[in-house]
């Protein structure tokens, strides 16, 4: 599964904000634990991204037609970059531990920052943030308790579509709450006042979307809940129709 194989979430981009924002104390710890070469790989993506795409959807005036597209650009750039420390982390119970801490610390921070903006919408942008942590945490949890390779698994046997939603979910809160998080913050300096809020209002309804695909998702990693899903038949249709399509 793409969501978990390339584990492009919240602390990625957010380091990137985080950096202009001058949040220096957490960018080293960030730095000390993923390793300075890997950091700047890391910026120089994100920056790439927000260079391009992310300028771009802040500027569009057909933004619904560029949505989907700029948004897969730009998490698959985070993810070509970031594939061989994804899978570290995802690997290494004590290392995973780490991130979370890193995680936890950074989201603290940029949400005071948010708030502290006087932005209309800041409390969406907060949301936003919010489920990219808990997703991202989530995982983590997850990989730790299962393993990665049980975790991958499960979820290709049990939620292959509720994965993949999940995961088109992700990509577009992502890219929308890093599009107006960079105006708010004034990384990009030229936009659409309009465009900023419509993104803002997107990542509350995207969030939403995320909170309830990862308790979806969980549900039927759970052994029992899942079986008892299954005796009432409620679990089948997708795996059905993936298999007649094979």
């Amino acid at each position: 599964m793409l969501a978990l194989q390339r584990h492009v979430g919240y602390v990625q981009p957010s380091l990137y904000i985080a950096k202009y924002v001058y949040l220096v104390d957490i960018v080293e710890r960030a730095r000390q634990l993923l390793g300075g070469d890997f950091l700047k790989r890391l910026l120089e993506a994100v920056e790439e991204g927000v260079r391009h795409e992310v300028s771009e959807i802040l500027n569009a005036s057909d933004i619904d037609e560029r949505f989907p597209t700029l948004a897969t650009k730009f998490w698959l750039r985070l993810a070509l970059s970031t594939l061989e420390v994804s899978q570290r982390v995802l690997s290494s119970p004590d290392f995973s531990r780490k991130v979370a801490e890193v995680e936890r610390a950074l989201a603290r921070e940029l949400t005071s920052l948010l708030k502290r903006t006087g932005y209309a919408r800041a409390e969406d942008l907060a949301l936003g943030l919010s489920a990219l942590t808990e997703y991202d945490l989530w995982l983590l949890d997850r990989a730790s308790e299962i393993g990665l390779e049980p975790l991958l698994e499960r979820l290709c046997e049990r939620a292959p579509c509720e994965t993949l939603l999940l995961q088109s979910y992700l990509s577009c809160l992502l890219f929308a709450w890093v599009s107006a998080v960079s105006a708010v913050t004034g990384v990009v300096g030229r936009f659409r006042e309009e465009n900023r809020d419509i993104l803002a209002a997107r990542c509350r309804e995207y969030a939403e979307e995320v909170d309830a695909y990862v308790d979806t998702v969980d549900t039927l990693l759970d052994d029992d809940a899942y079986e008892a899903l299954k005796r009432l038949g409620l679990v089948c249709g997708c795996e059905r129709r993936l298999q007649a399509n094979t």
